[in-house]
């Protein structure tokens, strides 16, 4: 039975185990305040199968999974202090075993006065900013509409103005037909 001390709050490890009946366990220092889920594990190989179990230091269970591919190491109850988690193989040949440990503390947080002042003026700072933001949408807004109404009188000019030449066009075109007709006109004199 190999043993491990695990201190740090991120671990991980890889490890074989070639047959059944065949445990490896690791002492898991949870530290003084709860911790809640504790991580994952996953099994590697041909035909899977494991016992997984996490136990006090008195070999009291508190939790345990029979599992044939991976998991998650989730308590019921915050857990504090040192505790042996091990994984026993149920098949005859050889399993690697992966598990990482990425648990936080539950344990109680005091919340003060001077959190709470430094979230009133996050808040305030949050609202002034979406007062600014909200003005400015409204100045965009009313922008938006004067170049809209510009543009649309601007085009309605267009097209009278167009209307305009095309008139002036044709009255041209017909002033010259009837020049042209009364230039090239024969006059005869009796």
């Amino acid at each position: 039975m190999l043993r491990i001390l695990i201190a740090s709050i991120t671990s991980g490890l890889l490890f074989p185990m070639k047959k059944s009946g065949e445990s490896e366990c690791f002492l898991i220092d949870l530290g003084n305040t709860g911790v809640k889920n504790l991580g994952s594990f996953e099994i590697f190989g041909g035909a899977k199968g494991a016992e997984v179990l996490l136990q006090t230091p008195k070999k009291q269970v508190i939790w345990s999974r029979v599992a044939t591919a991976s998991d998650k190491i989730e308590l019921t109850e915050p857990v504090m202090g040192k505790h042996d988690l091990c994984f026993r193989t149920t098949v005859n040949h050889e399993q690697q075993f992966a598990f990482n440990l990425h648990y936080e503390d539950t344990g109680r947080k005091v919340i003060t006065k001077s959190h709470t002042d430094k979230l009133q003026s996050l808040i305030e700072e949050l609202e002034s900013k979406v007062t600014e933001i909200t003005d400015q949408q409204a100045y965009a807004i009313s922008r938006e509409e004067n170049h809209r109404k510009t543009a649309e009188n601007t085009n309605q000019r267009i097209i009278w103005w167009t209307l305009a030449e095309v008139g002036a066009l044709v009255v041209l075109s017909i002033f010259q037909v009837y020049y042209l007709k009364s230039f090239f006109e024969v006059k005869i004199h009796v």
